[in-house]
């Protein structure tokens, strides 16, 4: 039988080939330490397939970096506030923040404010994903997404015009589903396409014919400021009713707040916190009661002794004033994002 696949899609920054070789290393690492693996070793059971669409944004770097009054004029034209814009004319005289900048924070512009990035993006990954699916001897393997930050808004939309038309010449509608969406710092919300709700679109878990995911993770970190504006927190009748009433497992969201690293926001941070990986290992199995709960309470407690918080706590005193407000404004999302990477250069 064909593995699963588990297709690893990567967050703002610059990625090169192998980019996801420690994460593919972490989650099987984890998935060793619980009692399931002794009967279906990981191995066994999956593949991983990394996808990497920042071809555009590199480029697009480079010219910021070279000089941006171009790269300004295409976010202004694409609906960024001017507000926001005269900020970030000043970022390059900002040498605490601009290398961070320029890596990571600016993808987030690029992505929701100029549409060609964000359809390349799109492209880019929805071809990975079926060009894997249809390489199969006819037989559709099973199959997982895993993103994180940027990823997961990327992971939305490419999955949303998957099931509803075709790109490149192919769609997966009523051929195919996956095992689970995983979205890890969601920013799904905050990026979503003027066309599509993501409240509405139809990435979600459900039974039968309904949604295109059996199981739909929401992983958060408490302190990490990028999920926070436009969080991703549906209400108790999405995607439906009878989703949430009859198969309520279906849907998993998940907050963690236990600091292991300087850095909350990354995916091996998130990753390390069984509160996070038992969710996504229980997703992915072929077995329901893959981890038991006993397994988790032991695995969690032991995490967090490793992990004192008070080793932290002047970290999370400098956090607390980046926590943003759901309806902040791109002036003060940006302000926020460029605080914390300044935050986690000191520490």
């Amino acid at each position: 039988m064909a593995k699963h696949v588990i297709f690893l899609i990567h967050g703002m920054g610059s990625f090169s080939k192998d980019w996801s070789a420690d994460t593919q290393k972490q989650i099987s690492s984890l998935y060793a330490t619980y009692n399931i693996a002794t009967q279906l070793p990981f191995d066994d059971l999956f593949r991983f397939e990394e996808i990497t669409y920042n071809g555009r944004f590199d480029k697009l770097r480079k010219q910021w970096k070279d000089g941006a009054a171009g790269v300004l004029r295409e976010l202004k034209k694409g609906g960024l506030p001017e507000s926001a814009a005269k900020d970030l004319a000043n970022t390059e005289a900002d040498s605490t923040t601009e290398e961070f900048f320029g890596s990571h924070v600016l993808d987030v512009l690029l992505y929701r404010f100029i549409p060609q990035v964000a359809e390349e993006a799109r492209t880019l990954v929805s071809k990975r994903i079926q060009e894997v699916i249809a390489s199969g001897s006819g037989d559709t393997p099973r199959w997982s997404v895993i993103a994180h930050s940027l990823g997961t808004a990327v992971a939305h939309d490419s999955l949303h015009a998957m099931f509803t038309q075709k790109v490149e010449g192919r769609s997966l509608q009523q051929l195919t589903k996956a095992q689970a969406v995983i979205m890890v710092a969601n920013v799904g919300r905050l990026l979503e396409q003027n066309s599509v709700d993501v409240y509405k679109s139809v990435v979600c878990p459900g039974f039968a014919e309904h949604g295109t995911c059996d199981f739909y993770l929401n992983i958060w970190h408490e302190w990490d400021p990028f999920p926070r504006p436009k969080a991703f927190r549906p209400l108790n009748d999405w995607p439906d009713v009878a989703t949430r009433q009859l198969r309520p497992e279906r849907f998993v969201a998940a907050p963690i707040n236990a600091f292991q690293h300087k850095n909350v926001h990354a995916l091996s941070h998130y990753l390390s916190d069984p509160k996070a990986h038992v969710p996504i290992l229980r997703a992915l199995s072929p077995m329901a009661g893959a981890i038991t709960d006993e397994e988790l309470r032991k695995a969690s407690a032991a995490h967090e002794a490793a992990t004192p918080f008070g080793q932290f706590e002047a970290l999370q005193a400098e956090l607390k004033k980046l926590q943003i407000a759901e309806e902040a404004s791109w002036k003060e999302i940006i302000a926020t994002f460029k605080g914390f990477f300044a935050t986690i250069r000191k520490f």
